[in-house]
């Protein structure tokens, strides 16, 4: 089966989770092995795991799947292993993630519980042998019937006494005489065992929500085009988990360094009323919703709580509405809704853009008419290539120059200036301290979290990045970005002034204070003097991007941006370097045209306030009726021009 991008997605999820726990828990995972009965949910802790390529050491699958139909994308061969658990199978310092659905029709017959049975004692074993060795069992069980009255969620205790006084189904004695097996052996003989309880988990290709399927629900919606809750469906409460959720909770076990202990995994108590209500806001412009329930006192609670999980710092991060729309999107082969990645812009963004749009013309004007070469950079000219537009979720736009080119550009420009477009930069009195020029739209805002910070008009911006020379030789370029990068922050510490505990603490406590008495003009005057430092040498081969984001990424060849040609770019023809493959390959990978996971197609910018003023309506003649004030709107004047 093709991934779609919301199975992409949630492997992507996953694997950036494992990863930033990694770090912080300081974890030291050598190798992994993930053992599974062929059950979805260890195919996907395999997929996550894989792809957390930061994560050193080998991660092997070992399943006894036979159809090869790999639901989270083929794995390379040397990945899978045969269905072998031996000395000479698993490494020193290895985890092992052994998985079981215990609600699977097959553990009925007697064979196939011993057959598993069997493994996870082989597995176990290894672990007292060698104590490097640690052993993750994930099952997954059966929801539990009616709790006691007023009873809404089990703890890990509460729920075996649950099953040793009802009479436990097919299902729920295979899963006690599993955790016995786990008990014994971690009591007896010191086996490395942790188990972790899963009951209702869903994603993408994982349906194990018990008593209801997603998918027959949608195909069902779809040939009625209406959404049917009834009393039942508004009466019981089950615990779930959504995919990536149910991923973190094993990493969360691994970081508390515990063993032989029992968790329940369980996000939250949900009932199906709520998930069809939350499919039903997802999709109302498609279906129609029929509510069949009479008033009623009743609720019947079927949950395990994760309380104790929680101790070790998980949480379920994602949300029951984004999960239902995104199961929505899987089994009906739609695509995203960007703008629920982003509702911070309230609906503005294409506006935001096409503002943006318009200083651009007003610049490639000035550029062409005074013989200029400029180009679009950065993002800009990834969303030329790729979207011939702006990036659809971005919300600024670049532009390069050389620095000939840009010095020309630089004198001319605040001269040339036209009502409603203003030039900021550190060489005038703009009270800006970017290492880099903005041409600006007044009376707006369009200010992030960190240029909240300042007394500057914060409007709808446009970013001018320069590409200086540099040297030939490897080291002296290393040394060359190496001054750039670190006198650039140093400008930053002494605009923000005031000490942060993450940039540089001891040496900005002491360096502050000092700093404060120079004169931001020495800054920026030591700032050009080094990033003009190789402007004169006749045979530089090389740039770099010293004022913008990308300056460890590298020298360029450049003539790479020496020769441009046009493009379309939204409603107009905009200039991009000839090899403007090369230059994107270099800064976004040789997999530039391939859009990036859905959760990661979010601005680079932290946002703290838009106001478009009048620009916000396209009705209003007089878009600049009160000039912003950068002291407050009350100290604003009507504009009586």
């Amino acid at each position: 089966m093709p991934l779609n991008e919301i199975i992409i997605d949630e492997i992507d999820r996953a694997a950036g989770a494992a990863v930033l726990l990694v770090k912080n828990a300081n974890l030291k995972l050598k190798n992994t092995y993930s053992f599974s009965d062929g059950n979805v949910l260890g195919e996907f802790v395999f997929s996550a795991l894989n792809a957390a390529k930061s994560i050193d050491g080998n991660n092997f699958y070992v399943s006894e799947k036979t159809d090869k139909t790999w639901l989270f994308g083929t794995p390379d061969a040397d990945k899978i292993l045969e269905e072998t658990i031996d000395d000479k199978t698993i490494l020193d310092n290895s985890l092992i993630i052994l998985s079981v659905n215990c609600r699977d029709a097959k553990y009925k017959d007697a064979a196939q519980r011993k057959l598993f049975i069997d493994k996870l004692e082989r597995c176990i074993a290894l672990t007292e042998k060698r104590p490097s060795i640690k052993l993750c069992f994930m099952t997954i069980i059966e929801t539990p019937r009616e709790l006691p009255e007023g009873i809404t969620s089990l703890a890990e205790r509460e729920y075996d006494y649950f099953l040793a006084h009802k009479t436990p189904t097919d299902a729920e004695k295979f899963y006690l005489e599993l955790e016995e097996i786990c008990r014994r052996r971690v009591r007896d003989n010191g086996a490395q065992v942790n188990l972790l309880r899963y009951t209702n988990v869903f994603g993408p290709n994982i349906d194990l929500i018990e008593d209801f399927s997603f998918e027959e629900f949608i195909k069902k919606s779809a040939e009625t085009g209406c959404i049917e809750i009834t009393q039942t469906d508004a009466e019981h409460y089950f615990a779930y988990t959504y995919i990536v959720d149910a991923f973190t909770a094993i990493l969360s076990v691994i970081a508390s360094n515990k063993n032989g202990n029992i968790f329940n995994v369980a996000a939250k108590a949900v009932s199906l009323k709520e998930i069809k209500e939350a499919f039903h806001d997802a999709f109302s412009n498609i279906y129609s919703l029929k509510v069949d329930i009479a008033p009623s006192d009743k609720k019947y609670y079927h949950c395990l709580n994760s309380l104790k999980l929680g101790k070790y710092g998980w949480t379920d991060f994602t949300c029951l509405d984004d999960n239902v729309y995104r199961m929505g999107l899987f089994y009906t082969d739609k695509l995203y809704d960007m703008l629920r990645m982003i509702p911070v812009y309230s609906g503005r963004l294409e506006k935001i853009k096409k503002l943006e749009l318009d200083i651009l013309k007003f610049v490639d004007k000035i550029c062409r008419e005074n013989n200029i070469k400029y180009f679009l950079a950065g993002g800009s000219l990834l969303g030329a290539i790729r979207h011939n537009n702006i990036i659809p979720w971005d919300d600024d736009l670049d532009i390069g120059m050389l620095r000939e080119d840009f010095e020309k550009f630089r004198k001319l420009c605040p001269n040339l200036m036209e009502k409603p477009y203003t030039y900021e930069s550190p060489q005038n009195d703009s009270g800006s301290h970017y290492h880099f020029d903005k041409i600006r739209l007044e009376n707006t805002y369009f200010s992030t979290q960190y240029s909240s910070n300042f007394k500057i008009k914060d409007g709808i911006f446009f970013d001018i990045i320069v590409y200086d020379q540099t040297s030939n030789n490897k080291f002296l370029t290393y040394l060359h970005m190496r001054a750039l990068k670190m006198w650039t922050r140093v400008i930053n510490v002494k605009w923000f002034n005031k000490v942060r505990p993450n940039v540089h603490y001891r040496l900005t406590k002491i360096a502050l204070p000092i700093m404060r008495i120079i004169p931001f003009s020495f800054f920026h005057w030591a700032l050009e003097i080094m990033l003009k430092f190789y402007r004169r040498k006749k045979n530089a081969k090389y740039l770099v991007d010293g004022v913008g984001q990308n300056i460890m990424k590298g020298p360029f060849p450049k003539e790479w941006v020496e020769e441009i040609k046009y493009v379309d770019f939204g409603d107009m023809k905009a200039p991009v370097p000839v090899n403007s493959e090369a230059y994107l390959t270099h800064f976004y990978s040789n997999k530039y045209m391939e859009l990036l996971p859905i959760s990661r197609r979010t601005s680079g910018h932290h946002i703290a306030r838009i106001d478009l003023g009048g620009y916000l309506f396209d009705d209003v003649p007089d878009k600049t009726f009160r000039d912003v004030n950068i002291l407050g709107e009350l100290y604003e004047d009507e504009n009586k021009a």
